[in-house]
């Protein structure tokens, strides 16, 4: 793991961070996602404005969608607030 600069501590790829997700909410549903990868994303955003971070695996939503992780990785980069460690 490491940490970014607010001494957080963020799991490495092919786990991501999302920070204050529900400020990404209007760019997630906003966008055409691939198959389920929309509907997990809806979920990982639709939280209270008091939630300041959601970790999340991106085997999951390659699973779940049945896309490669280097499909995943790409989509994920445009929602602001991410971060990915390698």
């Amino acid at each position: 793991m490491n940490r970014d600069m607010k001494g957080i501590l963020i799991p490495k790829w092919p786990c991501f961070s999302l920070f204050n997700p529900a400020e990404a909410r209007d760019f997630v549903i906003s966008q055409q996602w691939p198959k389920k990868m929309g509907l997990i994303l809806d979920i990982y955003t639709d939280s209270d404005r008091e939630c300041v971070a959601v970790f999340c695996d991106a085997g999951v939503l390659a699973k779940e969608s049945g896309l490669p992780m280097s499909e995943i990785r790409e989509l994920l980069q445009t929602i602001p607030g991410l971060h990915i460690v390698d």
